[in-house]
């Protein structure tokens, strides 16, 4: 079963990019603190 893309226990959303790169501009251009990156 996928994961939520929010938990609330963590206050974390999860969100899907097409690579690591893509990943960490995402993280750039949104302010977002990045964790972790997970393949799919």
């Amino acid at each position: 079963m996928a994961k939520p893309r929010y938990d609330a226990d963590k206050d974390e959303s999860r969100h899907a990019a097409a690579s690591i790169g893509d990943c960490k501009k995402m993280a750039k251009k949104y302010g977002w603190e990045l964790k972790k990156v997970e393949p799919t």
